[in-house]
């Protein structure tokens, strides 16, 4: 596990995005905001994000693909939250503590943005928040890439979900409501 290694004891949030991800600038007021209107309840916080910065170089399977995502993040994300705790690895913003007091990252996760949502969900009760400001990204540009990318997120996805049916340590129905 990896843990936030935070520049000073006041961090209260850590950040997360990809290389290649371009942050809405009105992101971390937002964040601010939340931060000063509700405190330490602010856990988690989670943006849609747009893969679509290399549009005009993918391939057209691809170019449909990164459209259905930008949708689905826009108007789907919202309501998934009010059923999973789904924490993806860019655009995110986690409470420093949180990180810590849960041990950090699972290095050895294929989905660790996924894994550490559904953590700090059954460890602590924390869940995201939606994040009204979009990132953008870029998405594998060949149909091959593309395939190989929700290959490994499946598979992540999977392995996420038998840690859960295995670990005992946390309670039944908890873990019940992350499996279903």
């Amino acid at each position: 596990r990896l843990a936030c290694r935070a520049p000073s004891p006041r961090t209260e949030m850590c950040g997360f995005y990809d290389a290649e991800s371009r942050p809405d600038p009105r992101v971390l007021p937002y964040v601010a905001f939340r931060r000063l209107q509700d405190g330490a309840k602010v856990q988690i916080l989670q943006g849609p994000v747009f893969q679509v910065r290399n549009f005009y170089e993918m391939g057209p399977f691809c170019k449909i693909a990164s459209l259905y995502q930008a949708l689905a993040h826009d108007w789907y994300l919202p309501a998934l939250f009010r059923k999973l705790p789904f924490v993806g690895g860019t655009n995110l913003f986690v409470e420093a503590g949180l990180i810590k007091k849960i041990g950090g990252y699972d290095s050895s996760s294929l989905t660790e943005d996924l894994e550490l949502g559904t953590r700090a969900y059954l460890e602590v009760g924390a869940w995201p928040e939606y994040l009204p400001y979009a990132s953008s990204e870029q998405t594998p540009p060949s149909f091959k890439a593309f395939y190989r990318q929700r290959l490994r997120w499946g598979t992540g996805h999977l392995q996420v979900m038998d840690k859960i049916r295995r670990d005992t340590q946390y309670p039944i129905e908890k873990r019940r409501a992350l499996l279903r």
